[in-house]
């Protein structure tokens, strides 16, 4: 979206870093395959781990609203894999506590592209150790 661009932009320029953004539908990436160094898919979720500064956002939580998230983290996944260069990175994050978005997501999409394998641990942020929002991240290679 447009307006969570603007904070992204400050923060690269806060750190000094350089990338290149724009705004686009992830599901139909406008780039050519094996062009992009890395990609930060930061995915639409059911949030559940901003319950502690959101708790009405619990209401809004359905065995249906996680099925469809799930079903649009999988599209975006598999729309953006290709893009990926061998040897670069696909960084996905949600700011949710559920497996289903986070480490099955994740599993399920190595399962379907077995050109990409972890780089690391996945990270999961739980609200009670770090006084923070929850959330999950997964960081995935692109195998040569």
């Amino acid at each position: 979206s447009r307006e969570r661009l603007l904070p992204l932009l400050h923060t690269l320029d806060r750190l000094q870093r350089h990338a290149s953004v724009f705004v686009g539908d992830a599901r139909h990436p406008p780039l050519r395959d094996g062009i992009l160094d890395a990609v930060l898919v930061d995915a639409p979720c059911t949030g559940t781990g901003t319950f502690g500064r959101h708790p009405d956002a619990r209401w809004r939580v359905t065995p249906t609203r996680l099925a469809r998230a799930v079903e649009q983290q999988a599209e975006i996944l598999d729309s953006v894999a290709p893009i990926v260069r061998p040897g670069g990175l696909l960084v996905y994050l949600t700011c949710s506590m559920e497996s289903d978005e986070n480490e099955d997501c994740v599993d399920t999409f190595l399962r379907r592209h077995p050109e990409y394998q972890r780089d690391e641990d996945d990270l999961f942020i739980f609200p009670t150790d770090h006084d923070t929002d929850g959330g999950f991240g997964a960081r995935l290679r692109r195998r040569p």
